[in-house]
């Protein structure tokens, strides 16, 4: 996308990648943020938790985690998607990558 000044003159160009670049952040910190949220929200509640390419998949001993659970893992910047598994379903050994047991690893 080419960058103009005031009069019409070509001082730069901005690419795609520059303009989403601040948007793209990196799974361990979207899984943190998640992590940080359902221990404020859910102290001592046992969650796995993953995060790949900003896709979150949740899974709980509880079943799925209420709807404002839900908005607010949404609005944190990063996350794509959301879904829940139910906690002993393992799709190829990944779903157990990490635990949240009140926030915390286990």
């Amino acid at each position: 996308m080419p960058v103009l000044d005031e009069d019409n003159r070509l001082v730069g160009l901005v690419s795609r990648s520059d303009l989403v670049k601040p948007l793209v952040r990196p799974d361990s910190e979207i899984d943190a943020d998640i992590r940080g949220l359902l221990a404020y929200l859910n102290p001592g509640g046992v969650m796995t938790v993953q995060v790949r390419a900003g896709e979150v998949t949740i899974a709980g001993s509880d079943g799925p985690t209420p709807p404002l659970f839900d908005h607010l893992i949404r609005a944190i910047p990063g996350v794509i998607s959301l879904s829940h598994l139910p906690v002993d379903t393992d799709p190829a050994g990944e779903i157990s990558e990490s635990q949240t047991k009140g926030g915390g690893s286990s």
